[in-house]
């Protein structure tokens, strides 16, 4: 798309940043942040680099305060490798002696992508003036910090190999600090202590002197702090930026609003499937949708798209992400279901719709024998993030002829009478039933897909149910907020796409 190729321009490239020539998309970079931009080091801008020979004398600060990592000593300088992270520039450290100094500030949010060689060692260190010892340093795959019992607290990811890049990063505030690892967010670890104050001050890039002098053994591709605890969404954009720069997009957790595409600035191009349904549901709606929505949504999509099972979805809604229960109701792909007894009330945004079990359901308005969908070419599927009651047969989608339903803790499939029990069916759980032959189909419970030997029969050209099966009507008390139904297709590859999107979705709403 527009924006990955955008990305892959030439750092000095005059349409990089600003999209005027290929349809207005606009990368975000950080300089957006303004005031907040305490330092910028970046490797890639060739221009920031003063270079001794095959060594950097001077790494120049991008963010306009002019705090430039320097080093005067030849024997000291460490070296400009022109293809260091792929096939894109980095600053190497030899472990021993090489460092640069930085002129002291206030930082409070520390980003870095780099990677550690043969011996763990901090790549960027925070002085306490008090002590000459460094209140924090950072590196890749570890964050330590000094609190005012001058211990030191040191928190590991879970990674390979220490010569693997990432991008590290730490937010220190007083009351408790967060370890940032490929966009977790904080989620790894976060700390509690009490630091001496939130004045750690930047003095030297590969070098700390906690007790004795360590320098960084490893590479360095970019740096960037701020002065500030940064909201949500920016800590994610600069994580996406970084991670879509320098080729780290795959590290980026599921739901990560930039997993598929980098950060924008204004309105981004949205591939325009997603973006007739983001209007649809605008429109239903009568207000807008989060950007962080509509990215999940858009990210769907596209990846759908990418997979090559878009095509194969021929009715679809996602229950969940609109503000209305007229939105959630919009089709994705396909007809409207027609909605029998839900109220608002049965509606959530992060979750999806609820069932009562007895009169409320949706008629997809999509039969099991059009649109190109046979038995033999078919696939039904849910995500259910509630499971409803376990007292009788609960249906999920379907019809007498296929259907997918939970009776008690189990999952069951039929292909015109026959059942089979697979293990149970959890609740924030893609449940999906696909046949390509006569002979067998596959169902997918707990992201596991199992095959089953069983021959297929004629279908009877009736409606599809989702929360009931149509004929007779039986109706479940679970709770969706996706469906979809088409033909035959890798349940596997569905699966992953409908759990980032739910995922997303639940992250993006407050």
């Amino acid at each position: 798309m527009v924006l990955e190729l955008v990305n892959k321009l030439p750092y000095d490239h005059p349409y990089r940043w600003d999209g005027t020539a290929v349809g207005g998309v606009k990368l975000w970079r950080p300089d957006e942040l303004g005031a907040d931009l305490a330092l910028w080091l970046d490797a890639e801008d060739t221009a920031s680099i003063t270079l001794n020979g095959s060594t950097v004398s001077q790494w120049d600060d991008k963010s306009g305060n002019a705090r430039h990592a320097s080093q005067p000593t030849s024997s000291l300088q460490p070296t400009y490798n022109t293809t260091g992270l792929n096939s894109k520039p980095t600053i190497d450290f030899d472990g021993t002696d090489d460092f640069f100094s930085v002129p002291e500030f206030n930082t409070v949010t520390v980003f870095l992508v780099g990677n550690q060689g043969t011996i763990t060692r901090p790549q960027l260190s925070g002085a306490d003036p008090n002590t000459s010892k460094p209140a924090w340093n950072v590196n890749n795959n570890n964050v330590a910090y000094r609190n005012d019992s001058s211990g030191t607290i040191r928190a590991v990811f879970p990674g390979g190999s220490t010569t693997e890049f990432a991008i590290g990063g730490i937010q220190l505030d007083i009351s408790g600090n967060q370890v940032l690892i490929n966009g977790n967010g904080g989620t790894i670890t976060t700390f509690s202590e009490t630091l001496i104050a939130i004045d750690g001050k930047v003095n030297t890039v590969g070098r700390d002197f906690a007790g004795a002098e360590q320098f960084t053994d490893g590479a360095i591709a970019e740096i960037i702090t701020l002065n500030n605890l940064p909201s949500t969404e920016d800590r994610q954009r600069v994580e996406g930026y970084l991670a879509w720069k320098w080729g780290l997009e795959s590290n980026l957790p599921i739901g990560h609003p930039y997993q598929l595409y980098p950060p924008y600035i204004g309105e981004p191009v949205y591939d325009s499937d997603a973006q007739a349904y983001i209007t649809a549901v605008e429109t239903a709606d009568g207000q807008t949708l989060e950007a962080s929505v509509k990215t999940a949504i858009n990210n769907f999509v596209l990846g759908c798209k990418a997979d090559g099972i878009w095509d194969a979805i021929k009715s679809s809604a996602i229950l969940a992400g609109a503000r209305t229960l007229s939105g959630a109701l919009v089709p994705l792909v396909g007809t409207a279901p027609t909605n029998f007894n839900f109220v608002s009330g049965d509606y959530d945004r992060k979750t999806g719709l609820k069932g009562d079990g007895a009169t409320k359901y949706l008629d997809s308005n999509i039969t099991d024998d059009e649109q190109g969908i046979t038995l033999n070419d078919m696939h039904l599927s849910v995500y259910k993030t509630e499971t409803g009651s376990t007292v009788g047969v609960r249906y999920l989608i379907g019809t007498n002829d296929s259907e997918i339903y939970t009776n008690f803790a189990n999952l069951f499939t039929q292909s015109r009478g026959n059942l089979i029990t697979s293990g149970v069916a959890t609740d924030n759980n893609f449940i999906g039933w696909s046949r390509s032959t006569s002979t067998g189909y596959n169902y997918r419970v707990n992201s596991v897909t199992t095959a089953q030997v069983l021959a297929s029969t004629s279908v009877a050209n009736i409606n599809i149910g989702v929360f009931a099966r149509t004929t007779p009507s039986i109706y479940g008390t679970h709770r969706l907020s996706f469906y979809s139904i088409g033909e035959a297709l890798d349940l596997a590859l569905l699966d992953t796409r409908v759990s980032n999107l739910i995922t997303a979705i639940g992250a993006a709403i407050p």
